[in-house]
């Protein structure tokens, strides 16, 4: 049970406060999306939480430096979700989604890209861009983009979506603009999710002998995936933008929650077995791999260089 108030700061911003019975001392939190979290005592008074604020308030303002580094590192990378500006562009396991800005730009413009060809990505290409088979799967008009199939190798869909061009080279963070292209950005990710984790989730669970109720897709800003009691999963549609051995780790995670719904040592005997036996599959016999338990923790340890937002 907590109430909350939020207070702004000149230097540090908004500050969130709350009050959470059962905790005796003041918590804080600095996260790069959530703020800064202050949680008091039920027994103290929010000024207490503001005068615990003010004698750390050197130590927030380098960790928030540092938290902001490592974010715009991992946009650099393609670890997490771009700034938007002309040119910019998101690679997921199926799909690279470009931004562009253009005279003629319009942000719905991407739907077409997934409208022909069944069971494919990308829009109907010319046979003249590559020799490709009758069963082939055409990706993609863009030029330099490959075939599945053709004899062209390392295949992958592109979405482009165009802005106008008066709303300039980059979009202000917090505009409409930019959130307009965000949604479309998201409406890519989440059309290539509905078809890729579906299908992902149901063999994992055939394959490692897991039964759960209902699959939900969201654009959720805090997890990759969640597990309820009732045996309903789900997930984040940002898991295409990782990379598929990263994807397999948080589905398999959330299908062992449904045996043991903690984090307690039943779960991680259970999770580690599960992530031992599935990516020595991956890799075929005769190659040496970590034991389940370091498997987990190198793949975590990966997992949260990569960031929702």
């Amino acid at each position: 049970m907590y109430f909350s108030k939020t207070v702004t700061d000149a230097q540090l911003g908004e500050i969130h406060l709350r009050k959470q019975a059962g905790i005796h001392d003041i918590r804080l939190s600095v996260h790069p999306r959530r703020g800064i979290v202050v949680t008091v005592p039920w027994f103290m008074k929010y000024e207490d939480g503001m005068d615990f604020v003010r004698s750390r308030k050197d130590w927030i303002l380098k960790n928030r430096q540092r938290q902001q580094e490592r974010v715009d590192k991992a946009r650099e990378e393609g670890r997490g979700m771009p700034i938007i500006r002309d040119g910019v562009s998101i690679r997921t396991q199926h799909q690279e989604i470009i931004i562009r800005r253009s005279p003629q730009g319009t942000l719905f413009s991407f739907d077409e890209a997934w409208e022909k060809p069944l069971d494919s990505y990308g829009k109907t290409a010319s046979k003249r861009r590559g020799t490709i088979g009758q069963t082939a799967k055409i990706l993609t008009t863009e030029s330099g983009t490959l075939m599945e199939g053709s004899n062209n190798r390392g295949a992958i869909a592109v979405t482009r979506i165009t802005y106008p061009y008066e709303w300039g080279d980059t979009l202000r963070p917090g505009s409409i603009e930019e959130r307009m292209a965000t949604e479309s950005m998201i409406k890519a990710l989440r059309k290539e999710a509905k078809e890729y984790l579906p299908a992902r989730l149901s063999w994992l669970a055939s394959r490692y002998g897991f039964k759960y109720d209902k699959l939900a897709i969201k654009n959720n800003l805090t997890n990759w995936g969640s597990c309820s009691s009732k045996g309903n999963i789900n997930l984040n549609l940002h898991l295409v933008r990782l990379p598929s051995a990263l994807c397999d780790f948080v589905i398999l995670h959330e299908l062992c929650h449904l045996k043991h719904f903690n984090h307690g040592p039943a779960f991680h005997s259970l999770f580690s077995q599960t992530c031992a036996t599935h990516f020595a599959d991956l890799i075929g016999e005769g190659k040496e791999y970590p034991d389940g338990q370091s498997l987990e923790k190198a793949f975590a340890r990966n997992l949260r260089k990569y960031y929702l937002w």
